[in-house]
């Protein structure tokens, strides 16, 4: 049967816990945490009118005696996208209970477990869907990911992308063809500051604390090796003990960021074949994602539910974390996404 004490300290603890452990613990979503781009908010579609074009071709230059020119262009567009749900069981039996040591009074241990291991799989589960290879939107069930508002053959936000299909909404491509996300790339400071360049094109006003770059641990200890040449040792205290050493990169004012997590293969994926990630290399400009979630459930922990009064349930105490939302970007054009970047 559920414990009420367990259950009660269970969910203070996930609720105090939730933001700091599972979305800072991770660099994407500490990222858009830092540029506040998380949200709750309801609805039954998440949709927002863009701009997706200029007037420059309407300006005209004349002589006093011309007749000046008028127009009119379609400036505006709506991305749409789905709410998006997954959960994660979280359960514990009566024998778990009473070999915590803690006792009916205080189970202490037994909550921090379930609570430590609900974080963790919270952390791989929006992982795994951040770094996802790119798929159709509509028959996706997870999360989108970088990957999928990044690509430029993929359809995004309702919209069909091609090398001369709605290119206001492909995000960069250095050599402007939509056609060399899958080319290789050195990771180099040279082509990280090309990247940047591409990038502040179509955000003018944006400040290099606007964008982040984010890798795994190969591309980011090539960068490291790069700048450890104009790296200066640093005398500590009296002592003729030299200091050495960074984890954080800032390249002309962009943070580049480590994430382990693309070290590990999510995709299964091959070198040199677009899914390899720790082959990833991004630049985002972090006004244009949102993680949203709906408020019902962001991360929401329900109460523990003995399942032996369902049919066929066991014996044991359930609780679910539930979340709805999605992570989207309202203008990819302004990031890049290089996915056979290599050291």
């Amino acid at each position: 049967m559920p414990n009420a004490n367990l259950t009660a300290t269970t969910r203070e603890l996930w609720e105090r816990t939730r933001v700091t452990e599972v979305y800072y613990a991770m660099p994407l979503y500490a990222a858009l945490l830092d540029q506040q781009k998380k949200s709750w908010i309801n609805g039954t579609k998440l949709k927002r009118t863009v701009i997706k074009d200029t007037l420059e071709s309407l300006a005209q230059s004349y002589d006093i005696n011309e007749a000046l020119t008028s127009g009119k262009k379609t400036i505006y567009d709506t991305l749409e996208f789905d709410w998006k749900r997954w959960q994660l069981p979280v359960s514990y039996t009566d024998e778990d209970a009473e070999n915590t040591g803690g006792g009916d009074a205080a189970p202490v241990d037994l909550v921090a477990g379930l609570i430590e291991a609900s974080r963790h799989g919270a952390r791989i589960k929006l992982n795994q869907m951040a770094y996802a290879t790119p798929a159709a939107g509509a028959a996706k069930k997870d999360f989108l990911g970088l990957a999928d508002a990044l690509d430029h053959s993929q359809s995004y936000g309702g919209k069909t992308r091609s090398a001369s299909t709605n290119t206001w909404l492909q995000s960069v491509s250095l050599d402007g063809t939509y056609t060399d996300q899958d080319d290789n790339i050195t990771a180099s400071i040279a082509n990280f500051r090309k990247i940047r360049s591409a990038c502040q094109q179509y955000a003018p006003g944006a400040k290099p604390a606007d964008f982040v770059a984010i890798c795994g641990s190969d591309l980011f200890q090539a960068f490291q090796s790069q700048i450890e040449a104009r790296h200066l040792y640093v005398r500590t205290g009296e002592t003729p003990l030299a200091g050495y050493g960074f984890n954080t990169i800032n390249i002309d004012g962009v943070e580049l960021v480590e994430d382990p997590s693309l070290n590990l293969d999510l995709n299964n994926g091959t070198s040199g074949n677009g899914d390899y990630t720790p082959e990833w290399l991004f630049m985002l400009h972090k006004p244009d994602w949102e993680l949203r979630l709906h408020p019902d459930r962001a991360l929401v922990l329900t109460d523990f539910v003995w399942q032996g009064e369902q049919t066929g349930g066991k014996d044991e105490s359930l609780a679910r974390v539930m979340a709805k939302g999605n992570l989207v970007c309202w203008r990819p054009r302004a990031s890049c996404w290089r996915s056979y970047a290599t050291a």
